[in-house]
This record gives C-alpha cells, sequence and structure tokens, in this order.
C-alpha cells in the first residue's frame, strides 16, 4: 500500500511572516471582500432607507388626495344644504329673497364671531418638532 505523500503547509516562519505571498494575498483579498460587503450593505441600507421615505410619501399624498377630494365635495354639499336652507326660509317668509337674506346674515354672524374670539383651531406639538414652544398670544385690548 502506497502512502500519500504529505503537503507542506510551509514552515512556522512562513506562516507568521507578514511578507509571505500567500499569507498576503490571503488578508488582501479577505480585506477586499469585506470592503466589496460593506459597499454593499450601504447601498442595501441607503435603498432600503429611500424605499421607506417613498412609501410614507406615498401614504401622506394620498391621504391628502382623499382629504381634497372629501373636502370639495363636502364643501358642494354644504352649499346645496345653504341654498336649500335659503329656498325653504324664502318659501316660509313668502318670498325667495328674504329666505336668502336671512341665510347670508346668519353667515356673516358666524363669521364675524369666529373673527372676533379667533379659537385656536390647529395646534402643532412644539415638543416634537424640537423647539421651545412660543409665548401665548397677548389679546389686543380694544379700549
Amino acid at each position: 500500500m502506497e502512502s500519500l505523500p504529505e503537503e507542506s503547509h510551509g514552515t512556522s516562519e512562513s506562516l507568521t511572516s507578514p511578507s509571505a505571498p500567500g499569507r498576503l494575498q490571503r488578508v488582501t483579498d479577505e480585506t477586499r471582500g469585506l470592503a466589496e460587503d460593506l459597499t454593499a450593505w450601504v447601498e442595501l441600507k441607503a435603498r432600503h432607507t429611500q424605499m421607506e421615505i417613498e412609501e410614507t410619501v406615498e401614504l401622506k399624498l394620498n391621504r391628502a388626495v382623499v382629504g381634497v377630494i372629501v373636502a370639495i365635495v363636502g364643501a358642494l354639499a354644504a352649499l346645496f344644504l345653504l341654498v336649500t336652507l335659503a329656498i325653504g326660509a324664502g318659501w316660509l317668509l313668502g318670498h325667495p329673497f328674504w329666505g336668502f337674506l336671512v341665510v347670508t346674515a346668519v353667515l356673516f354672524i358666524v363669521a364675524g364671531t369666529v373673527r372676533a374670539l379667533q379659537p385656536t383651531l390647529v395646534r402643532i406639538r412644539a415638543e416634537r418638532m424640537g423647539i421651545d414652544a412660543p409665548p401665548p398670544r397677548e389679546e389686543a385690548s380694544s379700549t
């Protein structure tokens, strides 16, 4: 039976010597592979972040479009409701003119009341935006 020749992996000097061509080539290849893997990971991470941003923008745009459609349909419905109220009030008062005058007067009263009270309808949380909240607005005295 023939024995297989033992392969020589080199002396212990060649394994520890950084100038050995085989070891240096392996370290170079491993470093290159690591750099390529890191580059690929960074590119994938950037693409993933870009996709998340695109999905968020798409979701917000869809919500905005639905909101605009609802606002337009709601405004038309409110307009028809006001016309119906004006015609109904005019019918009760004997002439359509009086109905439209009453509805217009009520709308002016509502607008004037809102203008006089100036309620805070939208409040954005300053803490969430990372800024200090502005001091509350002082009412101007009309004396």
